[in-house]
């Protein structure tokens, strides 16, 4: 009889990590843009499935991290898109109701790991392919052509805004190989780079802040500017390994800013010469719908997925930005209802707080996203979102009881992420 039969237990978690890091390494198929040719289409579907299966095996988790704050905090989502859907059903919402449950779930697996299969089933594969994105970025960048994407999407071209163009690697828009980027280099920082081999951990930590640098994104600036100041404190607290990982990044995140520092100058001058709203590429415009959208049904939301149907009635839509609020909070107040924001936020400011108290590695993870927190939606409208904001949490939830414990160096992520 086969050791898998004597051990389904130990057999069942193999394989849930091993999809776990598949579908980390995976994650950017999520979001190759329409339309699909034949193998856009199959890498598509095929990541999907992985993902979907990953979450009906960690279903059995909820009942030994179901508890754990950060984990209370992922399910939170879930359970709120779940009633709010209730309350306002739509063919649409089930865009918004399944990624917020593959996110919780994922959390609850993560945060089963142990400090080694957090290395080798989540920083890993994260940080190749966030790697492999800011390689494909910079080179979209260099030659001002769809390099890879073409492969994947017939006919498909790089989008420009003010005027320069917005690499995107293989995904539909140019801020997601960034949020992936960041969201690496935290999880890395925080878990250890050090260890084998480090001149691969050392060149995925480069890559990946190409995907960030090429961007010109204003809201991973922010996350960028927090790792900084993140660092800093770990040098001052002699947290070598964070200290070091967030050093390799921002180095190669300011040669990737000098190779395409005619990108960030006109976004400096856009910013600088334009009124707030105008700057900010109408997020105040988005903020005051979200106000008279949440207004339209306070309690329950309007439903997942309900906001653009409901913003479309508002007597001064503005048809030039019919976009969800670039705020997550915002978002959850919108379309959860705000009594289940206010639980959400109050939740998430905890686990924020103990993070940061945890000291820097653990503050890492957290900062890494700040800015696309705060200031986009990606991490709460989509599957490649919501899996990105479990993961974070699931590994604050592994670390949760290590606050004060220096991760040890020479024992980093391998790049296996299926060993």
């Amino acid at each position: 009889m086969s050791s898998a039969l004597h051990h389904p237990p130990a057999a069942s978690r193999r394989l849930r990590r091993r999809l776990l890091g598949t579908s980390l390494l995976l994650l950017p198929l999520l979001r190759i843009p329409l339309p699909h040719g034949l193998l856009a289409a199959t890498l598509f579907l095929g990541t999907f499935a992985v993902v979907v299966v990953h979450g009906a095996a960690a279903i059995p988790t909820l009942a030994g991290a179901g508890h754990r704050l950060p984990v209370v905090l992922a399910s939170g989502v879930a359970v709120a898109s779940g009633a709010a859907y209730g309350f306002h059903p739509s063919s649409q919402g089930v865009v918004v109701l399944l990624p917020a449950v593959l996110g919780a779930l994922t959390a609850s697996s993560v945060a089963t790991l142990s400090i080694g299969e957090l290395r080798r089933y989540v920083a890993a594969p994260l940080l190749v392919a966030a790697a492999v994105q800011g390689a494909i970025v910079a080179t979209q960048w260099l030659t001002a052509a769809p390099v890879v994407l073409g492969l994947l999407t017939p006919g498909a071209a790089l989008g420009e805004i003010d005027g320069f163009l917005r690499p995107q690697g293989t995904t539909s828009h140019v801020y997601e190989p960034a949020v992936l980027a960041l969201v690496a280099v935290g999880i890395v920082a925080a878990v250890g780079s050090a260890g084998g081999p480090r001149w691969a951990i050392g060149t995925g930590l480069v890559l990946a802040s190409w995907a960030v640098a090429f961007s010109h994104s204003r809201s991973a600036l922010v996350g960028v500017a927090t790792l900084a100041i993140v660092g800093i404190w770990a040098h001052r607290a002699g947290r070598r390994a964070v200290t070091g990982a967030v050093g390799v990044f921002l180095v190669g995140f300011l040669v990737g800013s000098l190779l395409s520092a005619g990108g960030w100058l006109v976004r400096v001058d856009h910013t600088a010469t334009t009124d707030l709203d105008r700057a900010s590429l109408g997020r105040v415009t988005l903020l005051r719908q979200s106000l008279e959208i949440t207004a339209t049904s306070p309690l329950v939301g309007v439903g997942p997925a309900n906001y653009r149907a409901v913003l479309e009635t508002l007597p001064d839509y503005d048809p030039d930005l019919p976009y969800l609020v670039h705020d997550v909070p915002l978002a959850w107040a919108a379309e959860l209802g705000v009594p289940a924001a206010v639980a959400l936020a109050a939740l998430l400011v905890v686990v924020v707080g103990r993070a940061v108290g945890g000291g820097p590695g653990t503050a890492a993870i957290v900062a890494a996203s700040s800015g696309f927190f705060v200031f986009d939606k990606i991490l709460y409208d989509r599957l490649f979102g919501t899996l990105l904001f479990g993961v974070s949490l699931g590994v604050l939830a592994v670390l949760a009881d290590r606050f004060a414990a220096e991760v040890p160096e020479g024992t980093g992520p391998t790049l296996d992420p299926t060993r």
